[in-house]
């Protein structure tokens, strides 16, 4: 029997991911509708995904001509996300992949930020298999590589973020105890070198560090055997560390907090 082509699972959901600054009245809420698709052929594997992305921030400041000034309002921004896909080749328990993200399509006079705002390559693999088959634990995850490759000209500081790049983990152990039911906890994380256009000086390009450490606790249910739910929760620190001169270091400090909290449903077709 030949190879054939498979599409599954289709899934869509929605999500939102709040940061919230450290001594400060404001937040960011990253609130996103994704539709997402995964393909095999044989042991090569595709993911193809968009999200629609309401974005609200409270802000306690606006910049008027220069001059800062103090508000208490909310803006927000309804817009295509990032475009992202990948292809992979399953070798045993991993899975390498290659993968590019690009925007759909932004404006930039609302004073809200959306996405990455540059064409970010991105390198890495997927990972899972039994940690326990008796006690019927899995692990799994995913970890990436990603570089901002080019900007779009018309996207305010795009262009300064180019060489810019993050390290991403996602680390999983679940259960599948309970009939239909698969309970786990997940560990995300992450890892950017940035380069704003904002902080060059002169000659000298400075740069932004940035990391977090956000653990979930996640489920899923089987309505059938080709419907799923899903959802999960989670919430942890961010850090921040911004070098400004080739001769000063400035500390790191935590920059905020952040809490996800998503659902969705997925079927095979």
């Amino acid at each position: 029997m030949g190879t054939t082509f498979h599409t599954g699972p289709i899934a869509t959901g929605v999500s939102s991911w709040v940061t919230f600054p450290v001594d400060r009245d404001v937040f960011s809420a990253y609130n996103k509708l994704s539709f997402d698709a995964y393909f095999s052929y044989g042991k090569i594997k595709g993911f193809a995904g968009f999200p629609i992305l309401y974005t609200l921030t409270k802000k306690d400041s606006i910049n008027v001509n220069g001059v800062k000034v103090p508000v208490d309002t909310l803006v927000g921004k309804i817009a295509a996300g990032d475009f992202t896909t990948y292809i992979a080749i399953r070798i045993g328990s991993i899975e390498p992949r290659v993968g590019i993200v690009f925007p759909l399509g932004y404006k930039t006079n609302t004073g809200v930020w959306l996405g990455s705002k540059n064409v970010v390559l991105k390198l890495g693999m997927g990972f899972s298999g039994d940690l326990n088959k008796k006690l019927r634990l899995r692990y799994g995850g995913e970890l990436y590589y990603n570089y901002y490759i080019a900007g779009f000209p018309k996207i305010k500081d795009s262009q300064g973020k180019q060489g810019s790049w993050s390290i991403d983990p996602d680390v999983k152990v679940s259960t599948t105890w309970f009939k239909k039911t698969t309970l786990g906890i997940e560990l995300l994380g992450g890892f950017k070198k940035l380069y704003p256009i904002w902080l060059k000086y002169k000659s000298f390009q400075g740069y932004e560090l940035s990391y977090s450490i956000v653990p979930h606790i996640y489920a899923s249910y089987d309505l059938s055997s080709r419907v799923y739910i899903s959802g999960k929760c989670g919430f942890g620190p961010s850090f921040k560390r911004i070098v400004d001169s080739p001769s000063k270091h400035n500390d790191w400090n935590q920059s905020g907090n952040a809490l996800n909290v998503s659902i969705g449903i997925g079927f095979y077709p």
